[in-house]
């Protein structure tokens, strides 16, 4: 309801919240509000009011850490100004409030010799910001088509919670599901038409409390690998690795936007050569979907071997390799413009 008032709001407040439609990582035609973050973050402080009380406290101290890259990711929204340093530390600070609130932190990773140091307070806390900088970061690169961003969040919120379900964890259970329902009724608005977007600031959101629950669920309960949650998040997390480890190799600045993303290669390598016919709004909606099923296969794995580390960190490093080839063969092809034509003729 509240992404609802949004767009019919968006007269009067376009100039300021409208995402333009030029630039090297736009696939949209129109200008669209992009501070869907809003509707994101007011469902989740009412959400909080139906939970039982005994959710209030983590739920509470989550929502309020997760504040602060919200606050960076708005002003980003409206003024295009923030830095990408800073937006970087707005996450930092998010993670380190959120360590404080809750106690929790990683301490352990299942790695042999290294978790004799992850149990020393200063070198753990280092690892989970480092690690929730990443994962949110990561989602919000994940927002380039309708559907994407939002729609792996939910694909990762599901097998976190079935993960919760099985250990009998009801109150991340209920988190999941909480921030599940809220990000699903926000794609209502946002897929396949993308009539809202969700901004810096509601992927930062939305992926810094994908990144504590993944960080929550194995520090809660000693069956479930960290390996498991990595793997429910591979795919943002190789994505955004991968794109770093490209833009150094580049000599370009790591938070230098492009179109070189395996998602963005999918939509001007394939999408844009098979499916030229369709208008652009449909061949936007078909990006997300294969993105949707690789993380779905990701999930199920994790979810079914929680505890098996060597099936799971084999699995990431299948998945690692899949990435690479996939992302050398699209990188191969040509570029295709909207009417499926190569790009400068090639």
């Amino acid at each position: 309801a509240i992404g609802a008032l949004i767009i019919l709001t968006q007269r009067w407040h376009g100039r300021w919240t409208h995402d333009d439609h030029e630039g090297v990582q736009k696939f949209h035609s129109h200008p669209t509000p992009r501070i869907g973050g809003l509707a994101i973050v007011a469902g989740a402080f009412i959400s909080v009011f139906i939970l039982d009380t005994q959710f209030e406290f983590l739920v509470m101290s989550l929502l309020v850490a997760g504040l602060i890259p919200f606050f960076f990711g708005f002003r980003e929204d409206v003024t295009k100004r923030v830095s990408v340093r800073d937006r970087l530390l707005a996450t930092m600070a998010g993670a380190i409030v959120a360590m404080l609130l809750t106690g929790q932190y990683l301490h352990h990773l299942d790695v042999p010799y290294l978790d004799a140091f992850m149990t020393w307070w200063p070198v753990g806390a280092l690892v989970t910001v480092v690690a929730i900088s990443g994962v949110t970061n990561a989602i919000n690169i994940l927002d380039g088509f309708n559907g994407l961003a939002s729609g792996t969040s939910v694909v990762i919120l599901f097998f976190l919670a079935l993960i919760a379900y099985h250990v009998g964890d009801a109150v991340l259970l209920n988190l999941c599901l909480m921030l599940g329902s809220i990000v699903f009724g926000f794609m209502l608005l946002n897929y396949p038409f993308g009539k809202i977007f969700l901004g810096d600031a509601g992927a930062y959101f939305v992926g810094f409390l994908v990144a504590w629950i993944a960080l929550l669920v194995p520090m809660r309960h000693e069956e479930v690998s960290p390996w498991a949650s990595l793997l429910v998040c591979a795919y943002p997390v190789v994505e955004v690795l991968y794109s770093m480890a490209r833009r150094m190799k580049a000599k370009l600045k790591a938070g230098q936007p492009d179109n070189l993303h395996l998602h963005t290669l999918i939509k001007t390598r394939m999408v844009r050569r098979y499916f030229a016919f369709l208008p652009n709004w449909a061949k936007n909606a078909l990006v997300a979907p294969a993105i949707w099923l690789c993380s779905a296969v990701l999930g199920w794995v994790a979810s079914a071997y929680v505890k098996d580390v060597p099936m799971l960190a084999g699995c990431f490093a299948l998945f690692v390799l899949w990435y690479h080839v996939t992302y050398r063969f699209l990188a191969r092809l040509p570029e295709m413009d909207n009417d499926g034509n190569p790009v400068n003729g090639r």
